[in-house]
């Protein structure tokens, strides 16, 4: 006897598949809980474009959306028959410990980048006191536009 995979599981696999083929590693798992289905995907250090285009890809899975102003599930994703959707996709980016480091490396060798080498004159700078460096760090790898941008150096 076979067992039947849930929409949840079906969706994971055809995400597996299609980031694969783009050569994006990603680890993807697939939940069944009581009002609804997701899917899980985490991946490390990709650049924004390339995390944009996984978001692309994962679109198509999701069968609509939460409207707060509402406060109900709107299935406006839900004309494709052709792929198993789920309720939720979500996609996490991380840093590995070592694009943090390359980006910290980076801010150090930019000259306007000697203002932030303490987590002291972070916090001074940005008037934000639970700001670090290595919190500098994810912003710049997540794309906002602090010191002139990594991902544009990069």
């Amino acid at each position: 006897m076979t067992r039947e995979l849930t929409d949840a599981a079906k969706a994971a696999k055809a995400i597996r598949a299609e980031l694969k083929a783009i050569g994006v590693k990603a680890s993807v798992k697939s939940q069944n809980y009581s009002g609804g289905d997701s899917v899980d995907i985490y991946t490390k250090d990709l650049n924004p474009e390339l995390e944009s285009k996984v978001q692309d890809i994962c679109k198509k899975y999701q069968e609509g959306h939460f409207d707060g102003m509402t406060d109900c599930y709107e299935y406006s994703n839900k004309n494709n028959d052709l792929v198993a959707q789920v309720k939720y996709v979500f996609v996490e980016n991380r840093p590995s410990e070592e694009m943090i480091e390359k980006i910290l490396n980076w801010l150090d060798s930019k000259d306007a980048g000697k203002q932030f080498d303490s987590d002291v004159k972070v916090k001074e700078f940005f008037n934000d006191y639970s700001m670090s460096r290595h919190i500098l760090a994810w912003r710049l790898f997540r794309g906002y536009d602090l010191m002139g941008g990594y991902w544009q150096a990069a």
